[in-house]
């Protein structure tokens, strides 16, 4: 969201709350917005150049009062950038990275005043093979430059589940679920959060696992003004690096990834300013069948009550059969 400052706000925001509209063009605010993840949704999220208010926000600590903008990082989501600035909504700290089997990482500093005030990373969700979530969003980056530049300071989405139960497989696959890298064309403002790795659960009775490969790994942080010759002066906030995600499966497979994604870097050469890749996240290949509550597949069905039917000779009309 491109702010221009103007009301309230301070330089250790952890909450603030979010524009009552907005359309794509600068207007009056302060900080960026913080991710999607298992906590809720910020009151504006972007798809396509098109800003849809969700209507939900992030709770304030005050009833009534949104708290989706600045960089505490709720649930497994990033949080955005808290400026150092709140007049103007110039400093320009990075978007923290999703988390989803790891954590995420640590959105750059803010530009002159030099605060460490990007957005914080998503917590590592603890997940069980029951209990499964989503990649994190990552939050975006404060940004009141770069008109007309609908990606720019942006905030990558997390990916997503895939789950599959099955007797056996045969033949080879790959299976993703890689959470997205954050914008790198902004232009004299901060870069987003990547978004987080999601979760791969593969679950099979009579075995075949040896030939999935399977990645769940986090985006890349969003670059700050990467266009731009190296100047102490002109550092901006890059973004955290998403986590890596979670895989469960029932047998070794053949390759297994759920690398945390790389921070972006400001200027060139470019340098981190403050942001950090995200954490890896957890794999296992000894999860079972029999471990997932509810219904169950039909592969471990165990008939109540089987039945017998034979005959000897041929049958002829009338005949009782034995």
């Amino acid at each position: 969201m491109q702010l221009t400052g103007g009301f309230g706000g301070t330089n250790a925001d952890y909450q603030f709350a979010a524009p009552a509209t907005y359309t794509g063009v600068a207007r009056t605010g302060v900080d960026a917005a913080k991710g999607e993840g298992v906590a809720g949704t910020p009151l504006w999220v972007e798809s396509g150049g098109t800003y849809l208010n969700t209507g939900s926000g992030y709770p304030s600590g005050t009833a009534g009062t949104d708290g989706s903008m600045a960089h505490g990082a709720p649930g497994n989501a990033g949080g955005g950038g808290t400026d150092g600035n709140s007049a103007a909504n110039d400093q320009n700290a990075g978007g923290g990275g999703g988390a989803n089997g790891g954590s995420g990482g640590f959105g750059g500093d803010s530009w002159f005043s030099n605060f460490s005030d990007g957005g914080e990373g998503g917590g590592a969700f603890p997940a069980t093979i029951d209990r499964i979530a989503m990649g994190g969003g990552g939050g975006a980056g404060s940004r009141n430059n770069s008109d007309g530049l609908a990606q720019a300071s942006s905030g990558s989405a997390g990916g997503g589940i895939i789950f599959i139960r099955a007797d056996s497989f045969t033949g080879t696959a790959t299976l993703t679920a890689n959470g997205a890298s954050s914008y790198n064309g902004t232009s004299n403002d901060a870069g987003g959060g990547g978004g987080a790795g999601g979760t791969i659960v593969v679950l099979a009775a009579n075995g075949g696992e040896s030939g999935l490969t399977l990645q769940a790994n986090g985006g890349r942080g969003g670059d700050a003004w990467d266009s731009q010759p190296y100047s102490l002066a002109d550092r901006h906030g890059p973004g955290g690096g998403g986590a890596g995600g979670v895989i469960l499966v029932s047998g070794a497979a053949a390759s297994i990834s759920v690398s945390g994604g790389a921070n972006g870097t400001t200027l060139n050469p470019g340098v981190a300013y403050g942001a950090t890749p995200g954490n890896a996240g957890t794999s296992a290949t000894n999860a079972a069948l029999g471990q997932v509550t509810g219904i169950q597949s039909s592969s471990l069905c165990t008939p109540d009550l089987t039945l017998g039917k034979s005959h000897v000779g041929n049958f002829t009309r009338g005949a009782a059969a034995s």
